[in-house]
């Protein structure tokens, strides 16, 4: 996996309010919250229509950039299976519960251990979109 660091433009922070990507019925929102005043933590969260059906987080990342380009990395792997960003008017359903993780962290530091791997797996209900599902054999 590749990291890309961006810098910010026009002095907004690219992924201000969160990345929203979809496929199908299936939603996945990423998140860059600080989780210390020195470190940021990337959250994750996949579902349908309700509450996220999973969730999943890395870091801590000693700035915004190193979570802007993991963040990048990750919506790279989930477009190469089939996931597109939604538009800008498809404002995030779970930045509040981002926002509440996000706090949790800065509460229990000890809980925010270092994780920088990232699996679809990890915030996927079903990792394999229908076109690239493994097959059986046909004999």
């Amino acid at each position: 996996m590749r990291l890309t660091y961006q810098p910010s433009q026009n002095g907004q922070k690219p992924f201000a309010r969160g990345i929203v990507l979809g496929r199908e019925q299936q939603r996945v929102e990423l998140f860059i919250k600080a989780s210390s005043e020195e470190t940021y933590t990337l959250l994750a969260f996949s579902g349908g229509q309700g509450q996220p059906v999973k969730q999943s987080r890395q870091g801590p990342y000693s700035s915004v950039e190193q979570g802007q380009a993991a963040a990048q990395a990750i919506v790279n792997e989930l477009a190469r299976l089939g996931f597109e960003q939604l538009p800008v008017m498809d404002l995030p359903r779970w930045e509040l519960i981002a926002q509440h993780n996000a706090r949790a962290l800065q509460n229990n530091r000890a809980a925010d251990q270092s994780r920088y791997d990232f699996h679809p797996a990890d915030v996927l209900t079903d990792p394999h979109p229908p076109n690239n599902r493994p097959r059986p054999d046909s004999g």
